[in-house]
């Protein structure tokens, strides 16, 4: 059941999609050229070609924005409060925390004020946080902000993806 499925999801709803686009495109194309072009020939040409040429072009820009539609997320500013409260959106904040460098050189009480207890680590220098269902295309792996303590101070901060 589960090969039918991927079957039909990978083959066969994209053959649809470039069908239709190709169906729109050499429909569209014949009545503009209908008016442009007197000479059938040449005009059943350059019909052809503008749907053999603008199909796929089409088809990958769709795609394109379809793949950045389903995966885009906001980049907020890190809200101790937010972050505290939207613990399935915490991927939201992840970037800010780790590009304003927010944590290095704080010691694990201020960390843990800052961001809350995190999620159990066998690790002790290492904190691990829950970033939540961050929108992405195959949606597998979950990602995590990790906090690694040198010394008693962070020293770094790393978004990663668990599995």
């Amino acid at each position: 059941m589960n090969d039918t499925i991927f079957v039909v999801l990978f083959y066969l709803i994209p053959i649809i999609i470039i069908t239709g686009i190709g169906v729109g495109v050499f429909f569209i194309s014949r009545r503009i050229l209908r008016k442009q072009i007197k000479s059938v020939s040449t005009r059943k040409i350059l019909i052809w070609l503008a749907t053999i040429i603008l199909t796929p072009i089409l088809f990958v820009g769709l795609a394109w924005i379809v793949v950045f539609v389903w995966t885009y997320y906001p980049n907020k500013d890190f809200n101790q409060n937010d972050w505290q409260a939207n613990q399935y959106k915490r991927y939201e904040y992840s970037a800010s925390i780790i590009d304003s460098r927010i944590l290095v050189g704080r010691s694990k009480r201020q960390v843990r004020e800052l961001l809350g207890p995190g999620e159990y680590n066998a690790d002790p220098d290492t904190f691990k946080y829950d970033l939540g269902d961050q929108p992405d295309i195959f949606g597998i792996d979950e990602p995590f902000l990790f906090v690694y303590f040198e010394n008693g101070k962070v020293a770094r901060v790393e978004k990663q993806w668990d599995n």
